[in-house]
């Protein structure tokens, strides 16, 4: 296997063993942790795809090389079926769903208290503006 080859198949392993270790030394308690564990190995194993293919459109894949990225294959998708199973739970899902809608719900409060907030300092500066503007206006009058 080519150098670039090996180093990129490298850090896909790397990654992907993080992805396993993750999956495997607790449970998923956090269902945004699944979900997000779902993507990466997802794109992982899309990853490990491309490379392979790469390699053997190259004629530079020997039998170890495939067996490597087969068992590594093998264990993502052990790991992708752990994430499935735990979004697949009703009660987990249920979870996921109303813990996205009161992420939603901060960030719309934090939004509208940043609008109310810039609202106010643009009608000061606004106003700083305008009386800077009509200050020689006023003095004429000689109130």
């Amino acid at each position: 296997m080519t150098a670039c080859l090996r180093d990129t198949l490298d850090s896909v392993e790397c990654s992907a063993q993080e992805i396993i270790n993750r999956t495997k030394s607790h449970r998923l308690d956090n269902p945004l942790e699944a979900f997000e564990l779902k993507t990466l190995i997802n794109i992982r194993l899309q990853d490990l795809a491309r490379h392979k293919e790469i390699a053997l459109e190259a004629g530079i894949l020997s039998a170890d090389d495939a067996a490597e990225i087969m068992g590594l294959e093998a264990r993502l998708a052990i790991s992708l079926a752990k994430c499935e199973l735990y979004l697949a739970s009703p009660e987990k899902y249920r979870e996921f769903v109303v813990h996205k809608k009161a992420l939603v719900n901060r960030w719309t409060r934090r939004l509208t208290r940043v609008g109310f907030v810039s609202i106010a300092v643009l009608t000061v500066l606004i106003g700083m503006k305008v009386l800077r503007t009509l200050r020689p206006t006023i003095q004429r009058f000689d109130l």
